[in-house]
């Protein structure tokens, strides 16, 4: 029988285990019908905002991989499944080999640790020809968070890095007004835009609860040339399930 906990009792029963700022955290028991419930908001500059409820849920628990299936809040359709690490890491497919492409989580955790993360993709995506993302995560320290599922002590992680995209020429059409509107006469101006390097920056915030196996709230910013904020993804946490 499937035991719904209350995040609350969870997070509050659980403070005693943590009172050490140094007690090295392990890599969560992760198990098939473990679940999880997160408020998604999106940010663009200063006036792009979205936000959805998004599910996850394990579907499957291997020696090497976990099976996590998202989907939309109360959506009908299936959940698609991603592979990921047991750690949470993520690797992609790059010239034939699976790379390690993302690890906001090194186990154990403890503080003072830092690891990095960098993974040079070689897979166009639309005009990106290459991609590189460099990041350094270190972990903080305890602190205590509020998030929709209540208040947890959780484990602090910072990233700092870039993203390097080589793009590739392009070019913009653009009408401009008619010169002859009875025959439908217009002149047209194209924007010709040459091979270059576009880099941003970016921030990540962690908030690594053990008790639910998982961050109770992630934030990652990303930040232009002239280090002004033109995005931030933030995901914060609803209601977890364990499996079993």
């Amino acid at each position: 029988m499937r035991l719904s906990v209350s995040l609350a009792v969870l997070a509050l029963t659980a403070l005693p285990t943590l009172a050490s700022s140094q007690e090295a955290v392990p890599a969560p028991a992760l198990q098939m019908g473990d679940a999880w419930v997160f408020d998604r908001a999106h940010e663009k500059g200063n006036t792009g905002f979205s936000q959805q409820r998004v599910d996850l849920k394990v579907d499957r628990v291997a020696a090497e991989t976990v099976l996590v299936g998202i989907k939309l809040d109360g959506a009908p359709t299936a959940f698609m499944d991603h592979m990921v690490g047991p750690d949470w890491s993520q690797t992609r497919l790059v010239d034939g080999k699976q790379t390690l492409s993302g690890r906001p989580l090194a186990f154990p955790l403890v503080v003072g640790k830092s690891w990095v993360v960098d993974f040079f993709d070689t897979n166009p995506h639309g005009l990106q020809k290459t991609t590189r993302e460099h990041t350094l995560y270190k972990v903080v320290g305890w602190e205590s968070v509020t998030v929709p599922a209540g208040t947890f002590r959780a484990l602090k992680i910072e990233g700092d890095g870039t993203i390097q995209a080589e793009m590739a020429p392009s070019a913009t059409v653009v009408n401009a007004a008619d010169v002859n509107p009875s025959v439908g006469t217009a002149v047209t101006q194209v924007n010709r835009l040459p091979a270059r390097t576009v880099t941003v920056s970016r921030h990540e915030e962690i908030y690594y609860a053990p008790q639910v196996k998982y961050w109770v709230k992630r934030t990652e910013e990303q930040y232009n040339t002239e280090n002004v904020r033109t995005k931030r993804d933030t995901d914060s946490l609803v209601s977890f399930t364990p499996g079993g």
